[in-house]
């Protein structure tokens, strides 16, 4: 990945971010268990996840997603680096890990995507609740 000084532009209202080979980390009766397999697609319309036969596992949609980020970088038992990517819905955190040989990388387009939506996404008038463009990350 080539690297410059000037910020990235701005993806447009069509970009999606697809993210593969994904597995989602969830409570089971033994503590943390991994679903893997899954694809991870971000888009103009929210999160959608996809499971290994191609049918659509959730769909959380912009309203109902609060935030978007990544959390940390771990090391997966393969040996290969992953990001945990966090979805913060209205309801629950869903926590996934991206394999990548470029964790920088992923952050920052994570970070971009996540930043879009606060230029791009207007919140509904009648809502009282902030939405996540509008909630400030200490």
């Amino acid at each position: 990945m080539t690297r410059s000084k000037s910020s990235p532009p701005s993806p447009p209202d069509s970009f999606e971010l697809t993210l593969t080979d994904v597995s989602l980390l969830t409570a089971g009766s033994h503590g943390e268990v991994a679903v893997p397999g899954l694809k991870v697609v971000v888009d103009h319309l929210g999160l959608t996840v996809i499971k290994p036969d191609g049918a659509v596992g959730a769909v959380l949609s912009w309203g109902k997603l609060l935030t978007l980020r990544t959390a940390e970088r771990i090391q997966m038992p393969s040996g290969m680096s992953a990001v945990v990517v966090e979805a913060v819905s209205d309801r629950r955190t869903h926590r996934f890990t991206v394999p990548t040989d470029d964790p920088e990388g992923l952050e920052a387009v994570v970070a971009q995507v996540a930043s879009s939506r606060t230029t791009s996404v207007k919140p509904a008038a009648s809502s009282d609740r902030p939405r996540w463009w509008q909630l400030r990350r200490s």
